[in-house]
């Protein structure tokens, strides 16, 4: 699922806090809904160098069925003053 804004906005500028704010409300009530609950990964890829594939701003949801292990994945990361993130030793 994309969520998109209706006018053209590049994808090269961050998300503003109204579209976090709806990107996070989508994932929550999809987990929430009553009868066809889904664990949703939501991301967003800030222009080329991020991988994004399209110049439209847009957030890409995906169903990941029993849930992402997101704790998992970043366990062995540990994030620097300057952003970058290294592997644990």
């Amino acid at each position: 699922m994309l969520l998109c804004p209706i006018a053209y906005q590049p994808q090269s500028l961050p998300p503003t806090p109204p579209q976090l704010v709806l990107a996070h409300h989508i994932l929550h009530s999809a987990s929430r809904h009553t009868t066809r609950p889904k664990k949703l990964l939501g991301f967003y890829n800030g222009g080329p160098g991020a991988g994004a594939s399209q110049t439209w701003r847009h957030f890409q949801f995906i169903d990941v069925g029993n849930g992402a292990p997101v704790e998992e994945w970043i366990r062995g990361l540990t994030f620097e003053k300057q952003g970058t993130l290294y592997p644990k030793s």
